[in-house]
């Protein structure tokens, strides 16, 4: 069971808008949908090869309450922004699978 004394961080879920652009892209813009509090620990910075030449990538591990989390309706198509950190959620494990810690795998979003 995770202690509330290390959910120190507020997280915001972002949802992505429906709404299409003239071409019918959806365009880039984001909802706030909810929030709950979290374990923020940086899990390091890796260099990637991306189109032009190579990337920063930097990862994120949150920790929460799996009850939260599903409360908030949390997926991986959901943003979650982090102070001023915006992060894309790569994949939500239930540790030990005891329906109590939520691990949440992420990756930094460059603006």
């Amino acid at each position: 069971m995770i202690l509330a004394g290390l959910l120190t961080s507020r997280a915001i879920v972002l949802e992505r808008s429906s709404a299409l652009d003239a071409l019918g892209r959806p365009t880039d813009s984001w909802s706030q949908t909810g929030l709950f509090r979290c374990q923020l620990e940086d899990q390091g910075v890796a260099e990637t090869d991306i189109g032009q030449g190579p990337a920063i990538s930097r990862r994120f591990l949150l920790r929460a309450r799996w009850l939260t989390v599903k409360a908030v309706g949390l997926t991986e198509s959901h943003r979650v922004q982090v102070g001023d950190r915006l992060l894309k959620i790569v994949g939500i494990t239930d540790k030990l699978n005891k329906h109590q810690e939520a691990e949440i795998d992420c990756v930094q979003v460059e603006l």
